[in-house]
């Protein structure tokens, strides 16, 4: 435990690498639709890595993850959150972490009827033959998205805009920021039958530097994203916390199974030492 740290209070935020994806069997059995539940909070934090380092740094955490989010879900929230949160704390007390997901999920905002009140509903291309959906208009845009507008452009865009929005907001304020990717789905390896979608997908830094040194200088400018790649990278220079959930956990010779599409609890348990580590090392004073 560390004595004595930069600050008083973890926040996180993720998908179900920081959420959880269990539930507790007494009240749901095996129904992973109701990781979600609040009655399912109580079952559910301590056993993933938000409260794990929490109980190893010996500090408050709040972790508003949510499974199934999007990288769109994790900055609105963020963002929202934290304005809420600096109303009765001191920005320089808190410590963000935040475990981005996969990038190809987008939110659309979607009524059901009329008189709806709507909400965000999210698309996931690396979920090409299993999401489902009761309304057929949805899953007819949802294949067109698919098949006409899932493009390395758009979606590397949009994270490199949500982690320097997000980078920037929390800078303003003088709060203290670690970002990290969980995981990656690459479109070649969800559209390969014989290859795995997430374990055997590249690192998505990997990625993104592949996709730059691919594309024509000319067209990153005539794309206007030539100076967004550039400020993304010196941001993952100095804020990531460079080893990405899946691939520490795959790096590990440990007999037992850490992961599958999911981390296990003590694939958990390993990160949020690593993750604790990391932070001892860089906040502690």
């Amino acid at each position: 435990m560390a004595k004595h740290l930069d600050f008083k209070l973890i926040y996180a935020n993720g998908d179900s690498w920081t959420c959880g994806d269990i539930v507790d069997p007494d009240l749901f059995g095996d129904n992973l639709s109701k990781v979600n539940d609040p009655d399912n909070k109580p079952y559910r934090l301590p056993r993933v890595w938000p409260h794990k380092v929490g109980k190893e740094l010996g500090i408050k955490v709040i972790n508003n993850s949510h499974a199934g989010a999007s990288n769109d879900r994790i900055f609105r929230k963020t963002f929202n959150d934290i304005i809420e949160l600096i109303k009765n704390n001191k920005p320089e007390d808190i410590l963000v972490v935040i475990g981005w997901s996969s990038p190809e999920r987008k939110d659309f905002f979607y009524k059901w009827h009329e008189n709806d009140s709507g909400e965000w509903e999210c698309l996931y291309p690396g979920e090409l033959d299993h999401w489902t959906s009761e309304r057929e208009e949805l899953l007819s845009f949802y294949k067109l998205y698919v098949k006409n507008h899932w493009y390395p452009e758009e979606f590397i865009t949009r994270h490199c805009l949500n982690n320097i929005s997000l980078h920037y907001f929390l800078k303003s304020l003088n709060i203290k920021h670690i970002f990290f990717n969980s995981f990656y789905e690459n479109k070649e390896h969800v559209l390969d039958e014989n290859k795995h979608q997430l374990l055997e997908s590249p690192k998505f830094n990997t990625f993104i530097e592949d996709f730059r040194k691919s594309i024509n200088r000319n067209t990153l400018k005539r794309l206007e994203i030539d100076n967004i790649l550039e400020e993304y990278n010196k941001i993952y220079n100095n804020v990531y916390f460079k080893d990405t959930f899946l691939t520490y956990l795959l790096s590990l010779d440990i007999e037992e199974k850490l992961v599958d599409f999911h981390p296990t609890e003590k694939g958990h348990e390993l990160w949020a030492k690593h993750l604790s580590s990391y932070i001892i090392k860089n906040y502690e004073v």
